[in-house]
């Protein structure tokens, strides 16, 4: 005879197991939200394009690119 109340534990265990190791693969391929490029409208209305790619280990390389930008001072 099938008893469930010995199963239904068991069973909702290895579901869990089963969850919890879906969300840790989830998080380890989950991209790096700083990677990309990024759009903006400076206030003078010139665009500007930012681009954050990945380096060697942990760094970042950077490119800022502002088709209006100027030089000005003294």
């Amino acid at each position: 005879m099938y008893n469930h109340k010995k199963t239904f534990p068991l069973a909702a265990a290895a579901l869990a197991i089963l969850i919890a190791a879906l969300l840790v693969v989830g998080a380890a391929a989950a991209p790096d939200p700083f990677k990309g490029t990024w759009y903006s409208v400076d206030i003078d209305t010139s665009n500007q394009t930012l681009r954050i790619g990945g380096g060697p280990g942990s760094s970042y390389h950077v490119r800022y690119y502002d088709d209006g930008a100027s030089v000005c001072g003294w």
